[in-house]
């Protein structure tokens, strides 16, 4: 009998194969497989945002789904004149001007 044809039940992470109604089966891991992060409608939270490839890979959790957030995703401003970007302000991970900026001091307004 095919996997419809027994009844067979893709719930939660998992979906039906794309032959489910053709294919002779009878358990989960032979009628069914793995949803995306995106079919999972996972949500990675304030702290994290959708990897590149989230509605491809096949997962449900932050650390398939998610990356960590960077200064830049935080939209972190350094305040001008007296705080400037860090040199990897685009890779550090971080949501606060202390993570993200580097305090200039008085020498550094000398001409």
């Amino acid at each position: 009998k095919t996997c419809a044809d027994n009844g067979v039940a893709c719930t939660g992470t998992n979906k039906p194969r794309s032959n489910y109604n053709t294919i002779i089966g009878d358990t989960v891991s032979e009628c069914c497989t793995p949803k995306t992060c995106a079919e999972n409608n996972f949500d990675c939270g304030a702290d994290f945002k959708r990897k590149a490839a989230f509605s491809t890979l096949i997962g449900n959790s932050v650390s398939v789904c998610c990356d960590p957030k960077t200064c830049r995703d935080n939209n972190i401003v350094c305040p001008a004149p007296f705080w400037v970007e860090r040199p990897t302000f685009d890779a550090i991970i971080g949501n606060s001007v202390p993570e993200c900026c580097t305090e200039k001091f008085c020498p550094d307004f000398v001409t």
